[in-house]
Order: structure tokens, then C-alpha cells, then sequence
């Protein structure tokens, strides 16, 4: 039976998720068609929402003109110009493709304008039909405003229609304070409150917080109230308010038609600007889609060829490298085989060298037996020995003990016979101390002294002067008299002070070196005494330390010997231990060079079922029909194993 080779059943599974693949791709790229189609559709909306934001200014001036032509202020000329121009934007707006043309009222142009030329309505019902037309049109810019579904140009055309509703109140306050001035009679309450509602109307329109213009737009919205013209239409408004029982307004109606389209021309820039801004967003938004969508297609094709070429190279390049593996296999199952049976023949003579060096190591445990008991009676014997000699330690330990203590008491009381050195000598420096302050009080009685003199001094200078004074120094004389009286008794009272404490000082010094004299008399009787003591104490302390040490190095050699003794135990067993773990690894050769007998006539039979399995891929890289692998041979390989392992 033929069967596929491997390159076709790798290309078929390749295929699977190579499909899935191209099919996530299709459906991202249908994804970004659908945007950019999108984006179009957006661009087309927004270029109808500007044509008739045009078509709207347009109709709004003609709506103007034409009720100043009813009025007498302005001429058919200036009529005829507009309707040309409204024309112009009504044609611009029907040759863009797919615009509801159904909502675009033609014959209301028509029939307005041939009522305004043959004069059959008045300026109220020309600016009513205008306005009209006007609705329907700012209805249909609506409806295209709803349309539209990108966030920055909704929010751009929303400001757009907020400025069309103040260009729209303000054409319509056009319409009607030009068709006012031009009658110059008082106006009514009805029509005094439509004024005011459209004046109302553009200023809140134009100051709504949902008017979001760029930057260079919002400077142009903030000198609008600035201009001349609008100025100019302002003071007209408050004049015709002010003027309106009156009647008499001193204005020319066409000069303020001029004034006020130029301000609605300004605010009509203004939302050019603003649809122009609209539109570079859509566009933006178009350019980014179409970018995408061209990326998306060309990532589709490059990853597509990738793929394919990834999958043929696969494919090739594996089934190439599995037949050669199939071919090295084949190759090294014929080596095994032949390995194998040197094996064989290696593990025979490994059996044969193994017998003999079991019956050497049988000898060799023998006489380390009788090598083990002799050393173990020599042990016993040195253990015994230094038994002794530990006892011996013991004793000369525990006598230098007591010596150490005796001499740790004689220590303490040589420590305490110094300490009461330190103390006598401290109390003899705190009474010298005592006698240094006694001092110190009688070189302060010394400058009482002083003292004393110079007030006897000054009471003699008091006495010559008071006495120099005559009659009015005797009072003074008196003082000093005083004064000279007190420093007498001062000096005497010091000049006892002084006597006493020249006796003090000579008592304190007294005792104090008497003191001294004894108490270093008792110090040195007792440290000699002690260091009597700690001699001898020396002395035996070193005849011990003598003994101590003979015995310790005794007990430390018959240590060493058991030691070592114990050692060459050790070492015996060690080697008997090795000598058995030598047997028990002989007898484990033996084992295993059977063993590897066995190992190698299965390693035979193994070789010859890797063979059959690499003949089994070779048939199916290459596709061809193999009759040498079957499960029968299986079976009887598997059969010839089990009898080898059990013979073994």
C-alpha cells in the first residue's frame, strides 16, 4: 500500500493554522477597510454640512436685500447680484454625489423672488418665506451634523451651528431694523420684543460656553464686540429702542445693511474657519485609515509569503534531517551489534580474573585475624596503666587547688592592707585640705586687715577736712570720728582671727604628721608579714606545679600509647572491613560479568528491533511500503528477552 511521504503530511498540518491565520488577517483588514470607508463617508458629510452652511449665509443676505428692495432702500441691482451668488452656492451644493436633493426647495426660491420683483408681498412676508427656506436648510445641516461620528469633528461642527443660530437671528434682525428704518414710524410692542429676543439671541450665541474654537479663532471671536461696524449696528439697535414710540430713528437704512452684513460676514469667516477645521480632522482621521488599511495589506502579503516559504523550508529541512537521522540509526544499530559481542567475551575473561582474586583476599583476612588479637591484649594492658596515672593527676590537681586558694587569701589580705593605706592617706590630704583653707581664711583676715587701714586712713583725711571746714564740718568730724572707731575694733577683731587661726594650723599640721608617722609604721609591719607569707606560699605552690606536671606528662605518654593502640585497632578492622568489602565486591564481578553475558546477547536483540523501527521511518519520511516491521517480531523479540533475563 503506497502511503504519503512526510513533506506532504507536515504541509497538510502546516496548513491548518497557516488558514486560521489568513483568516484573522482577512478579517483585521476588512476591519480597517470599514474604517477607512468610514472616514470617507465622514469627509463626504462634512463637505455637504459646509456647502450649505454657504447656501445658508447666501440665502440669509438675499433674505436681507430683498426686504430692503420691498422697503425702497436698496435696488434691484443689488438683488439680482445676491441671487446670483445664491445660486452659485445652491448649484455647489447639488453637484455633490448622494445629497438628499428632495429637502433642497427650488421653487420656493423661484416664487419668492418673482414676488419680490413684481412687489406682491411686503418685507414681513418676504422675510418669513426666506426664512422659511433658511429652517429647512439649518434642518438638513442638522441631520448631516447626526451623521457625522468622530468626537473632535462633532465638537467642531457643533460650534459651527451655534455660530449659524447667531448669523441666523442676526440676518433676521437685519431683515427687520432695515425694513424699521426705512419706514421711520413707530414700531409696535410685538415687533419691539422680536428685536430684543434676536439682539438676545447672538449675543448668547456668541458668548455660549459650547463654542470651542481653536486658539487663533477665539482671539478673532474676542475683537468682534470691538469692531466699528458692529459698534455701529449696536448704537442703531439702542436707537431704534429708544426711538421706538417715536418713530423718528435719523438713520440710513442702507448704511446699516452695510454695517450689519459686514459683522455677519465677519462671524460667517468664522465658521469657515471652524468647518475648515472640521474638515482637516476628517481628512486626518481619512489619511490615518487609508495608512492603515495599506499597512494592514502589505503586512497580510509579506506575512502570507513568510508563512508559505516558512512551511515548504520546514518541511523540507525536516524531513531531510529525520531521514538522515533514520540512515545514522541504521548505521549504529550494525556498530551495537558488533559491540555487543565483544561484551560478551570481555565479561567471560572478567569472570575468570575475579575467581582468583577471591581465593587471594580469603588468605589475606586470615592473617590480619590474628594481628587483630594480639594488639587487643596490648590495649587492655595500656588501658590499665593509664587508669593509674589519671588517679596520680587527680591528686596533685586537687593539692594545687588549695594552694592556689591559700594564696588567693593571702592576696586579699595584702588588697585590704593597701587599701587601708589608701584611706590613711586620703584622710591625711582632707586635713591637709582643712588646714589649706584655714590658710586661705587668714590671708582674707590679711586683707581685712588692709582694709581696716585704709579706713583708719580715710576717717584721718575725713578729720582734716572737717576740721579745715570749721563751723560746718563738725557734723562730718563726728562721722569720721565713727568710722575711725570702727575700723579700730575691726583691726582688733581680725587680729584675733588671725592668732587663731595661726594656732589651728599648727594644731592640724601637727596631727597630721603624727598620723602619718604611725600609720605608715603599722603598713610597713604588715606588708612585710604578708610577703613572708606569700614566699612560702610561692614555694609550695611550685614543688607542686613540679609533681603536677611529672605526672601529667606520665599520664600524657600512656595516653598517646593507648591511643595509638586503639588506632591500630582501628586501622586492623578498617582493613579487615576492607578486605570484605574486596570480597563482597569479587563476588559482585563475578555477578555482574554474568550479568553483562546476559546484558549483551538482549543488547543483540535490541540492536535488531532498532533496526526494524529505523526501517519503519525510513518508510514513512519516504512514503514507500515496509513489509520487515510487524508486531509479530515484537512478540517474539519480547519472548527471547524474558528467557535471557530468566537464565541469567
Amino acid at each position: 500500500m503506497q502511503r504519503f511521504n512526510l513533506k506532504v503530511r507536515l504541509a497538510v498540518m502546516a496548513l491548518i493554522p497557516f488558514l486560521f491565520f489568513v483568516g484573522i488577517a482577512v478579517l483585521n483588514a476588512k476591519e480597517t477597510y470599514h474604517q477607512y470607508s468610514e472616514a470617507q463617508k465622514e469627509l463626504h458629510d462634512i463637505s455637504i454640512f459646509t456647502a450649505i452652511s454657504n447656501l445658508v449665509h447666501e440665502s440669509q443676505v438675499e433674505r436681507g436685500i430683498s426686504a430692503g428692495l420691498l422697503n425702497g432702500s436698496l435696488s434691484e441691482t443689488d438683488y439680482d447680484a445676491q441671487i446670483q451668488k445664491t445660486t452659485t452656492a445652491l448649484e455647489q451644493l447639488t453637484q455633490i454625489p448622494a445629497i438628499p436633493s428632495h429637502n433642497l426647495n427650488y421653487q420656493g426660491y423661484k416664487d419668492i423672488r418673482n414676488d419680490v420683483r413684481t412687489k406682491k408681498i411686503s418685507p414681513s412676508e418676504s422675510i418669513s418665506k426666506y426664512t422659511q427656506i433658511i429652517t429647512q436648510l439649518l434642518e438638513l445641516q442638522i441631520q448631516m451634523f447626526n451623521k457625522i461620528e468622530i468626537a473632535e469633528v462633532r465638537t467642531a461642527l457643533s460650534s459651527v451651528a451655534i455660530l449659524e443660530q447667531a448669523k441666523e437671528s442676526g440676518g433676521k434682525l437685519r431683515a427687520n431694523i432695515t425694513s424699521i428704518l426705512s419706514k421711520n414710524t413707530p414700531i409696535d410692542d410685538e415687533k419691539f420684543s422680536l428685536l430684543v429676543d434676536l439682539k438676545g439671541r447672538i449675543d448668547g450665541n456668541l458668548a455660549s460656553p459650547g463654542l470651542v474654537l481653536p486658539p487663533e479663532e477665539q482671539n478673532i471671536l474676542k475683537n468682534f464686540s470691538s469692531l466699528p461696524e458692529w459698534q455701529e449696528v449696536n448704537r442703531v439697535y439702542k436707537l431704534v429702542l429708544t426711538q421706538a414710540e417715536k418713530g423718528d430713528y435719523n438713520a440710513n437704512p442702507k448704511d446699516f445693511f452695510a454695517k450689519i452684513t459686514t459683522s455677519l460676514n465677519f462671524i460667517n469667516e468664522l465658521i469657515k474657519g471652524e468647518s475648515a477645521y472640521s474638515k482637516r480632522i476628517a481628512e486626518r482621521f481619512e489619511s490615518s485609515s487609508r495608512n492603515s488599511l495599506y499597512t494592514t495589506i502589505t503586512v497580510l502579503l509579506f506575512c502570507f509569503v513568510f508563512l508559505a516559504w516558512l512551511v515548504y523550508s520546514t518541511t523540507k529541512n525536516l524531513s531531510t534531517q529525520l531521514e538522515d537521522i533514520a540512515n545514522h540509526l541504521e548505521q549504529q544499530s550494525t556498530e551495537v551489534t558488533g559491540e555487543a559481542d565483544k561484551i560478551a567475551q570481555s565479561s567471560l575473561r572478567l569472570s575468570e580474573a575475579t575467581q582468583e582474586q577471591a581465593a587471594a583476599v580469603q588468605e589475606t583476612s586470615s592473617a590480619i585475624d590474628e594481628i587483630n588479637s594480639m594488639v587487643s591484649k596490648t590495649t587492655d594492658a595500656i588501658s590499665q596503666s593509664s587508669e593509674m596515672s589519671q588517679k596520680s593527676y587527680d591528686s596533685a590537681c586537687k593539692a594545687q587547688t588549695a594552694i592556689q586558694e591559700m594564696l588567693q587569701a593571702i592576696e586579699s589580705i595584702n588588697d585590704c592592707s593597701n587599701e587601708m593605706n589608701t584611706q590613711t592617706l586620703e584622710s591625711n590630704r582632707q586635713i591637709s585640705e582643712i588646714a589649706v583653707v584655714i590658710s586661705d581664711i587668714a590671708e582674707k583676715t590679711k586683707v581685712i586687715n588692709e582694709i581696716v587701714f585704709q579706713t583708719k586712713l580715710l576717717s584721718f583725711n575725713a578729720s582734716v577736712e572737717a576740721a579745715r571746714a570749721g563751723e560746718h564740718g563738725k557734723g562730718f568730724a563726728v562721722v569720721a570720728e565713727e568710722v575711725g572707731s570702727l575700723a579700730q575694733m575691726s583691726g582688733n577683731a581680725a587680729k584675733e582671727i588671725a592668732d587663731s587661726i595661726s594656732n589651728s594650723i599648727e594644731k592640724v599640721q601637727n596631727i597630721v604628721k603624727t598620723t602619718a608617722a604611725r600609720m605608715e609604721n603599722l603598713i610597713q609591719q604588715t606588708q612585710g608579714e604578708v610577703k613572708d607569707g606569700v614566699l612560702k606560699a610561692e614555694n609550695c605552690k611550685q614543688c607542686l606545679d613540679e609533681i603536677l606536671e611529672r605526672v601529667k606528662q606520665n599520664s600524657s605518654l600512656s595516653n598517646e600509647i593507648s591511643t595509638a593502640s586503639q588506632e591500630q585497632a582501628k586501622g586492623i578492622e578498617e582493613v579487615m572491613k576492607a578486605v570484605q568489602q574486596v570480597d563482597v565486591a569479587i563476588q559482585q564481578n563475578a555477578m555482574t560479568s554474568e550479568q553483562t553475558s546476559a546484558t549483551a546477547a538482549q543488547l543483540n536483540v535490541q540492536s535488531e528491533r532498532l533496526n526494524s523501527v529505523v526501517q519503519n521511518l525510513l518508510s514513512v519520511i519516504k512514503g514507500r511500503t515496509n513489509n520487515k516491521f510487524t508486531p509479530d517480531k515484537f512478540a517474539t523479540e519480547e519472548n527471547t528477552e524474558s528467557e535471557l533475563k530468566e537464565a541469567s
